[in-house]
């Protein structure tokens, strides 16, 4: 891969883990939609000196790897209707896909037994 930006697409999940700032409150079977996520820090991309590259969503740790190269153009905007006129922006083409798998050592690791 080269040094200079680029933009990437990943799939996510339509349920998440819950974003609440005491997460002793939060059950383990608890989950939100992604429509009730707040603007702002949603996880951590974490990337590891051996080159792996982790996504934490409170409790759940998902690898990410590349995906399939995209085969036609993708282009990534933004849109903003809470304004009037709504805006659109353009913010550039994609050019990778991350595909992203449950973390299943840390997932183990981590289950009561």
């Amino acid at each position: 891969m080269s040094s200079e930006p680029m933009e990437v697409t990943g799939a996510t999940p339509t349920h998440v883990p819950p974003q609440q700032p005491d997460q002793s409150k939060a059950t383990p079977s608890s989950t939100c939609s992604l429509k009730d996520i707040l603007e702002g820090l949603v996880g951590k991309l974490r990337v590891h000196r051996s080159g792996k590259v982790k996504l934490h969503l409170g409790d759940v740790v998902l690898d990410v790897s590349l995906g399939t190269p995209c085969g036609f153009v993708q282009e990534l905007v933004s849109i903003r209707t809470h304004q009037t006129p709504a805006q659109m922006s353009f913010l550039g083409h994609l050019s990778h896909r991350l595909v992203c798998t449950p973390d299943f050592q840390h997932l183990l690791s981590t289950t009561k037994r």
